[in-house]
């Protein structure tokens, strides 16, 4: 994988930092070019100049890793901006805040529609950067869309059973890559399913003052709105 330019991702907060110091690194290993994107859904009162702070960012970055960064200033729409600035870029560093946790379902977040739609690979950085990456975990379905990321992987796991036959390039993805195919059959999912009943029957699991609601099965709706309302 070439990567000459680098779009990351910010809201200035500690893990939109670490997302940033992984980019710096990744744009230093490669030789890379940076460009670092102001993107917050809501952004806070405290922040008055975002462009000015932004830039600054971007000459301390730059110092600090020896590579050039360059301050991209948006146009107030967060998914609308990232995906006309991934366009240019080969690799598009996030960071896990963007993935708010419940009671915000993940379809209601920028991250999870960005995965979808972003034009080019993309690194979600949750954890500030150690050192250099060893191992890449590639994660696949083969389908059309994912299927040229085979390339990128030295060991290929293949679980799940699909639905429909597979068209494979064989040659190209595996063989002349040098690459090693696993296949895995079986789950401890029923050794679960086994253990949560056995906890629950034999009441060594009380639930009640963590369930807050109850609805019948036909109500699933009304139980997944008052679950993402927060109540």
């Amino acid at each position: 994988m070439r990567i000459q330019n680098i779009l990351a991702l910010t809201d200035f907060s500690t893990p939109a930092e670490h997302g940033l110091d992984r980019a710096a690194t990744l744009a230093a290993t490669h030789g890379a070019r940076l460009r670092v994107l102001y993107v917050c859904e809501t952004p806070p009162l405290q922040l008055a100049d975002p462009a000015a702070r932004l830039e600054q960012r971007a000459r301390q970055l730059a110092r600090r890793h020896g590579v050039p960064v360059t301050a991209v200033i948006g146009t107030g729409r967060p998914l609308d901006d990232c995906l006309a600035e991934a366009e240019r870029a080969d690799l598009l560093v996030a960071h896990g805040r963007m993935h708010r946790p419940w009671p915000v379902p993940p379809w209601r977040t920028l991250l999870y529609p960005l995965l979808r739609r972003c034009p080019c690979p993309v690194l979600v950085a949750c954890r500030p950067p150690q050192g250099p990456y060893a191992r890449v975990l590639v994660a696949v379905d083969f389908s059309a869309a994912s299927r040229p990321l085979v390339r990128y992987a030295g060991d290929v796991v293949a679980f799940g059973l699909p639905t429909r036959p597979i068209e494979f390039d064989i040659a190209n993805s595996v063989i002349f890559k040098g690459i090693t195919v696993h296949g895995i059959v079986g789950r401890k999912m029923w050794s679960t399913w086994q253990h949560s009943d056995d906890l629950l029957l034999n009441n060594l699991v009380d639930l009640k003052p963590i369930v807050t609601h109850q609805y019948k099965l036909e109500e699933f709706d009304k139980a997944f709105t008052t679950m993402e309302s927060g109540e």
